[in-house]
């Protein structure tokens, strides 16, 4: 299936994610670990941890499949890494992607309102950034 322009980010996001989400789940080999009865990279593990000590399990009410709520978490994980990191250049680059996964995981009724909250004042940072250059040219 190719979406054009006018699909939603969510349909977009769910046909791309049925070619991507494996359908078993990885050996502890592979570096897939348990975090509170959630399987994730362990690189991921001390990042989701945190969320739950600040904000509990923020996919108890998810609707969709265990497959696709490991997939939002480790999504949320790795926005969560980039804004600890500053990453900022990369991910202002990235940012209508990384918009579209917080917009899936809200659609699948996973508590990221705080994350929506972190990307309006990152964008909102960029945009007055990009006005004070106009200033100085």
């Amino acid at each position: 299936m190719s979406p054009g322009k006018s699909s939603s980010p969510v349909l977009l996001f769910i046909v791309v994610m049925e070619e991507a989400v494996p359908k078993r789940v990885s050996s502890p080999q592979s570096g897939i670990i348990c975090v509170q009865g959630y399987r994730v990279k362990s690189i991921n593990a001390p990042i989701l941890e945190a969320i739950f000590k600040k904000h509990s399990d923020i996919a108890a009410k998810c609707v969709f499949p265990d497959a696709m709520r490991m997939y939002l978490l480790e999504a949320v994980c790795e926005i969560v890494g980039r804004i600890k990191t500053n990453e900022v250049s990369n991910f202002i680059s990235k940012m209508e992607e990384i918009e579209n996964q917080v917009s899936v995981a809200e659609v699948a009724k996973m508590n990221v309102a705080w994350l929506r909250a972190y990307l309006e004042a990152i964008h909102k940072m960029n945009k007055a950034q990009k006005c004070q250059l106009h200033l100085w040219k």
